[in-house]
């Protein structure tokens, strides 16, 4: 009889005890689920936040990016002004440089290359002023720069000739000598009478010395005596002819 009434009781604790050990061990799989999806919640969150940063250095570096070629551009205009003006003046020296003779009726000049406008509002005096002042602070690039733009702008102005004589003063400085020669010619053809015209044809024997032509640096010299006999300039030319001929020991 006891064993009838205790088998029944031991199998069902039996029964027990193996239903109830699965579902302890079930709950360790879940939890290391959740602390793994949690570790990847974590990682994405840091990524988000390093995508984040790299964008705004992005942003700046693209800024940054957009004034460096702005300033590149800027530069590149002032440059092709430049080389404009050199190609111009270069046309010329082709064209006069064999025709220092004896006065001429002076032609039209030839129409300036074509520049970007200045800004609106520029005057042919202003920009003669700030071509002296660059001139003066011996910022010589400057000085043909807005030179330039006057010509461009303003070729037939009372103030050309004296836009010329500093044009080629310019090139003289920088020791561009077919450059200043060019336009120290085109100053003779306009007003071979001028006030300028003594300097002009001192500066054009200079160049052409320079250039190693003595004989068209002579010519000039003989020409500034012979037109403009009472110049400082025509007793400079003197004492440069003087040197000239004077016997190579």
């Amino acid at each position: 009889m006891t064993l009838r009434v205790l088998s029944p009781l031991v199998l069902g604790g039996v029964l027990l005890t193996g239903c109830g050990g699965p579902t302890v061990t079930a709950k360790k799989p879940v939890e290391e689920e959740l602390a793994s999806l949690k570790a990847q919640v974590d990682e994405l969150r840091r990524n988000q936040d390093a995508t984040a940063r790299e964008a705004a250095m992005l942003v700046l570096d693209t800024r940054s990016v957009r004034d460096t070629l702005s300033q590149l551009t800027r530069r590149q205009e002032e440059t092709d002004r430049l080389l404009q003006a050199i190609k111009r003046s270069v046309e010329g020296v082709s064209a006069q440089v064999s025709k220092l003779t004896e006065p001429k009726p002076a032609p039209a000049p030839p129409p300036a290359a074509r520049l970007p406008a200045p800004p609106v509002g520029v005057s042919a005096e202003q920009l003669h002023r700030s071509a002296v002042a660059a001139h003066r602070a011996k910022d010589f690039y400057g000085a043909i720069s807005h030179l330039t733009e006057f010509f461009a702008q303003f070729p037939d102005h009372q103030l050309a000739e004296s836009a010329y004589h500093l044009l080629g003063e310019s090139y003289y400085a920088l020791q561009e000598f077919e450059l200043a020669l060019g336009e120290f010619l085109k100053l003779l053809e306009r007003a071979p009478r001028g006030a300028r015209a003594p300097d002009a044809l001192l500066k054009v024997g200079l160049s052409y010395r320079a250039l190693g032509d003595a004989g068209e640096a002579r010519n000039a010299w003989e020409r500034l005596i012979r037109e403009h006999p009472g110049s400082a300039e025509a007793r400079r030319a003197k004492t440069l002819l003087a040197e000239g001929s004077r016997p190579r020991r």
